[in-house]
């Protein structure tokens, strides 16, 4: 039996000078039985960021092509609640 979990989180905000710079990741697990034993994998990879700034915010993709807070939500509604707690 195998089973993935595949999911979107926010990563650890950063903090240069008046510039916030949060990064949206994609994460993967793979846990699988092998005999007696357990197999378990992990990745975790950038999808895109949030940089925040005193003249607003912005995301973008791994491409550096602009998105709106709202492609975010589409790419994770759940997301939406933490990034508003962050924005505060």
């Amino acid at each position: 039996m195998e089973k993935l979990v595949s999911e979107h989180r926010l990563g650890r905000q950063m903090v240069i000078g008046n510039m916030t710079v949060i990064p949206v990741e994609k994460t993967f697990y793979s846990a699988r039985l092998v005999g007696s034993g357990l197999w378990m994998a992990g990745a975790m990879e950038p999808v895109a960021i949030i940089i925040i700034t005193s003249g607003g915010v912005m995301a973008l993709d791994m491409t550096a092509a602009e998105l709106s807070l709202s492609d975010i939500h589409q790419m994770a509604p759940h997301l939406t609640d933490q990034l508003n707690k962050r924005l505060e």
